[in-house]
């Protein structure tokens, strides 16, 4: 039974490895998908490893500052060239260690919680306890996306860091030996190596307040002191990582959200999140890249926000009421709502919800289910044993059907538009696809649905732009460019299709001008090497 089997330390790991090579191992024979082309493969700083535009400039993913993520891509240039398989592989490596991080971590909590067992059962209840808890995060599927798609690569790398600075600051809040100092330096650093992974690493201090608040007594003040450089980093994280989405147009110069209708819509989808994600943790199905908002109420008084804010106080309530007998509970639910921070929309993300989103807040998650799971294994149940195999064995197969979902830009998108009929995204990409294979009836119907839920989409006018130049009409595709220019100003490929129309009634002057426009656009999602291509234009017409 698995109550009277507890494996060390070095069998757990290597029971943790297999389980993510079985898993995941599928995902080795994947492509590029989605934004992987935007962001990955077209980037000359990652692919002529490029260390000083990587470190010393915005150039290298033109959209943020992330060194430490943007370095783990130029070594896979470096080591597999363009072979796709090589990115998958360092996916599953990095996914890897946050695994065996999180054992550890978990174990480490689990003994702290269990302060009042003898010493030997302590040691094999903490390693159960972790065990399982880092199988669970292994296996369930929310964490498809992350290890899926290359362009994610940022919540796994950042995801190590942070798990390890936690496992590292619990070891300075309760080591006495001289190699604390060294532990507080590590976690130290590794907060940083975390930030320039990824920004939602500025949460980290406040899961380490959050430790220190649990197991920082004795000298509670001095404990509480040695968090002020971890704030201070987070904070100039903070700032930094903003003014660099301000320079890219992540962020608008103008905040777009200061009505009281805006930030009442705010505060109710904050309200919902962490709902959502704690649903799809518990019912592992249904996961998207691109979920319908229509499920989320945008009004306080909306019934599904109001329950929300319900759930919200009567949890918290709950989980005071029961701090002493249940100190877990309230120690995860703080936890995992601090993890919840950065990705509230609060500040406006892309899309509002995502799968990866969920990577941090997953682990408190697990920890709590972790130990429901040792205390019904602790009965020595048979059936309760196999109960806990058979939802690893479950998670575990439906997130290998889950990977499969991800081998192409076409299955990926195809499945999206099943679970979500109504994504504008799925729509659009999948037209895209259908055009480039001259199903242009096909290639118009799914561009004419995405304008139906979205007037102001404008690839359906694109495409009849596409269309209409191929059939020789190109005063009708300047119709049609116009029209989709008018809902995408700053598109580098609606503003070529217009400068090809224009180019082709003969008139340079206007094309020249579209092309122009072309190269000075600051489209923050620009596919493939559109920008060359309006360079190449320009340079031919001004030659001749």
């Amino acid at each position: 039974m698995l109550s009277r089997f507890t494996p060390s330390n070095r069998y757990s790991c290597l029971l943790l490895t297999l389980l993510v090579a079985v898993v995941f191992g599928n995902t080795l024979g994947h492509g590029f998908v989605w934004d992987d082309q935007i962001f990955v493969t077209y980037k000359e700083a990652y692919r002529n490893f490029d260390l000083a535009t990587i470190f010393f400039s915005l150039k290298a993913n033109e959209l943020e500052y992330l060194p430490v993520r943007d370095l783990t891509y130029a070594l896979d240039f470096a080591l597999w060239g363009k072979t796709t398989a090589g990115f998958h592989f360092s996916n599953i490596v990095w996914y890897w260690l946050n695994v065996i991080v999180v054992y550890h971590l978990s174990a480490r909590i689990a003994a702290l919680f269990r302060d009042k067992a003898a010493d030997g059962e302590q040691d094999d209840h903490s390693r159960t306890f972790g065990l399982f808890a880092a199988a669970l995060f292994a296996v369930h599927p929310i964490h498809c996306e992350a290890v899926n798609f290359i362009t994610c690569r940022n919540a796994l790398v950042s995801g190590f860091f942070f798990f390890f600075s936690c496992l590292c600051y619990l070891q300075y809040l309760t080591a006495t030996t001289q190699k604390k100092l060294a532990f507080y330096w590590a976690a130290l650093g590794c907060l940083v190596l975390a930030l320039f992974a990824k920004a939602t690493g500025i949460i980290l201090p406040g899961v380490l307040l959050l430790f220190t608040c649990y197991f920082g007594r004795p000298n509670r003040w001095q404990r509480w002191l040695a968090l002020l450089p971890f704030f201070l980093i987070s904070g100039g994280g903070f700032f930094l990582f903003r003014a660099i989405a301000l320079k890219t147009r992540l962020m608008p110069e103008v905040p777009s959200c200061t009505s009281a209708a805006c930030l009442t819509e705010k505060a109710a989808i904050a309200l919902q999140i962490p709902f959502f994600y704690l649903y799809k943790l518990l019912v592992p199905a249904g996961y998207t890249v691109d979920y319908d908002m229509e499920r989320f109420g945008a009004l306080m008084s909306d019934p599904r926000s109001i329950i929300a804010l319900v759930l919200l106080v009567g949890s918290g309530i709950l989980a005071w009421h029961f701090r002493r007998k249940e100190p877990l509970l309230l120690f995860c639910s703080a936890w995992y709502l601090i993890a919840m921070i950065p990705v509230l929309h609060i500040f406006p993300t892309v899309p509002v919800v995502a799968d990866r989103y969920a990577f941090l807040p997953s682990l408190p998650f697990v920890i709590i289910v972790a130990s429901a799971a040792v205390r019904l294994m602790a009965k020595r149940r048979v059936w309760l044993d196999v109960l806990c195999l058979l939802t690893i064995a479950g998670l575990s197969v439906i997130s290998v059907l889950q990977n499969r979902i991800w081998n192409s830009d076409t299955t990926l998108w195809e499945y999206t538009l099943r679970v979500n009929p109504r994504s504008t995204a799925a729509l659009g990409i999948l037209a895209r696809h259908s055009f480039q294979h001259k199903d242009y009836a096909k290639a118009l119907d799914l561009a004419r649905k995405a304008y139906e839920v979205n007037n102001n989409d404008f690839e359906y006018d694109r495409l009849r732009g596409e269309l209409f130049l191929k059939q020789r009409r190109p005063d009708v595709a300047v119709i049609m460019f116009q029209s989709a220019l008018s809902k995408s100003r700053e598109s580098v490929e609606i503003m070529i299709g217009l400068g090809r129309a224009y180019e082709m009634l003969g008139d340079s002057q206007m094309a020249k001008l579209c092309y122009r426009s072309a190269l000075n656009s600051r489209e923050v999602y620009l596919s493939g090497d559109m920008r060359e291509r309006a360079e190449l234009l320009l340079r031919n017409l001004e030659q001749q």
